[in-house]
């Protein structure tokens, strides 16, 4: 979705439509501080700065990238109040709509995490530019008896050959968790057959270096 001068959604569908469909409710406040729509929810204010109650949390940014990249977070995930709530610092949380459908096409290759059904030997890289989301996706298919293994700038150089080694090796993860900023520097990755990009990077170089 595209955000005008104002802070409205532009588009073919409203703001409260869009949120309804992500599972929660969308305020757009203009810069007069008009309220468009009595939900409650996010709330995306034309005037540079984005807030948002979330889980109880505060959410604030500022500068138009970051109400674009906002919006972008609450396109693939839902969001929750982080460890540190006075900060209103929030974290990557389901439901999401980019993950079940992630975990269909993963089924649709075999890649099922129950023996009776796992079948093939494709194997996928899944990228985010979110490390946080990556992190959390990586959590969820684990739980799901998914085996797969993660890449974040977290992740110390030891533990990235690990995961690189481990991929690339027959019968190792068919799965790759990676941030396309971490992904695009100096990884091979040869064994997948399948690259998913969750969300679309500001710097189209980081994402076309992963998928290559």
């Amino acid at each position: 979705h595209r955000v005008g001068e104002r802070g409205e959604l532009l588009g073919g569908e409203t703001p409260e439509q869009h949120g309804h469909e992500q599972g929660r409710d969308l305020v757009v406040r203009n810069p007069a501080g008009g309220i468009v729509g009595n939900q409650p929810g996010p709330v995306v204010r034309g005037d540079g700065v984005t807030a948002a109650l979330v889980d109880g949390g505060a959410l604030t940014t500022n500068g138009r990238l970051s109400e674009l990249t906002r919006l972008k977070q609450l396109a693939s995930f839902s969001l929750a109040a982080g460890s540190d709530q006075a900060s209103g610092a929030v974290r990557p949380a389901l439901p999401s709509a980019k993950f079940d459908w992630l975990l269909g096409f993963l089924g649709r290759l075999g890649i099922t995490g129950n023996p009776l059904t796992q079948q093939g030997d494709d194997k996928v890289i899944v990228g985010s530019q979110f490390a946080l989301f990556i992190d959390l996706i990586a959590k969820e298919l684990k739980a799901r008896d998914i085996e797969c293994v993660s890449l974040t700038g977290s992740t110390s150089q030891r533990e990235r050959e690990r995961a690189v080694a481990a991929f690339q090796g027959k019968g190792g993860p068919r799965v790759f968790c990676v941030s396309t900023t971490a992904g695009g520097v100096s990884l091979t990755l040869d064994a997948a057959d399948h690259v998913i990009i969750m969300d679309e990077t500001w710097i189209p170089d980081e994402q076309e270096q992963l998928e290559d």
